[in-house]
């Protein structure tokens, strides 16, 4: 079981949003809770970190000519790959199509994980989006995080994944903070109740606490916003969707004023220690 130690005082708060599964929004989530999080004078930075499928981009309308992949192979750095997306987040783009980026070597996982130690001056908060799943790149930025987004829907087999990915990570880091968010919710009762079975079985067989952040109500506009590649806080700021966001984002920059300053290692030297990378 990996305790953490003090870890020196790092700048920016890293929050990486995952899920057990795919389809449930999670980028979505990334981005519209980045963009609120920004109307909230933060500096927000987006992490694409979906090494094989990205698409933080494309949900967003924006192209860059360069991503993941260049930091890779050292043709390019961190803040020349970085790209200004709207509402005023930075955006630091994922690799799509590559298959290789999704199963990066030793050499070549050292290499990203060296890079990302100059962002931590660029941004308050940095979102870290994730592919979906449970592989070694998800769990490795999962536990390096300050705290994990797990987004979720009510169906059933979405909730059996999500418990299996706070499983995953409380198995490797008992102390991790983990905050349960449930999408595209039908019937807001029932949302209520999952996320509660959730919290309470992996108290009683995890012995780890889950807080659940918020719900988000489905919503049509979402699906017009993913089309028009606009983000729905923008395209449809008063849809219930939108004003589920908002709230969330304030849960979360209130829980960010509350916490007590701790020290902590940089988020390079978190991603190192949760790859086993060394040298």
């Amino acid at each position: 079981m990996r305790q953490r130690a003090e870890r020196e005082v790092a700048p920016a708060r890293i929050i990486t949003v995952t899920s057990g599964k795919g389809g449930v929004g999670k980028t979505n989530m990334v981005i519209n809770l980045g963009i609120t999080l920004a109307r909230k004078n933060n500096r927000v930075l987006l992490l694409d970190v979906d090494l094989g499928l990205a698409n933080v981009e494309v949900l967003l309308g924006i192209s860059s000519e360069y991503n993941l992949e260049d930091v890779v192979v050292g043709t390019k750095t961190m803040n020349e790959i970085m790209v200004s997306g709207p509402g005023g987040v930075s955006v630091i783009p994922g690799s799509s199509g590559v298959s290789g980026m999704a199963n990066l070597d030793d050499e070549h996982r050292k290499a990203l994980i060296d890079s990302f130690d100059t962002l931590q001056s660029e941004a308050d908060i940095i979102i870290v989006d994730t592919m979906a799943g449970m592989s070694r790149n998800v769990i490795g930025f999962t536990l390096a995080a300050d705290e994990v987004v797990l987004v979720t829907t009510p169906e059933p087999s979405a909730v059996l994944d999500a418990y299996a990915m706070i499983k995953t990570i409380v198995a490797e880091d008992d102390l991790a903070i983990i905050k349960l968010l449930v999408n595209m919710c039908d019937n807001m009762n029932h949302a209520r109740k999952v996320a509660d079975r959730i919290v309470s079985v992996a108290k009683q067989f995890l012995g780890c606490r889950v807080k659940v952040l918020g719900f988000v109500p489905r919503d049509p506009n979402v699906g017009r916003a993913v089309i028009g590649k606009i983000p729905v806080i923008e395209a449809f700021p008063n849809t219930a969707a939108s004003k589920a966001i908002s709230r969330i984002a304030g849960t979360i920059v209130d829980s960010t004023m509350r916490s007590v300053p701790v020290k902590r290692f940089s988020f390079m030297r978190r991603l190192a220690d949760a790859f086993g990378v060394t040298g």
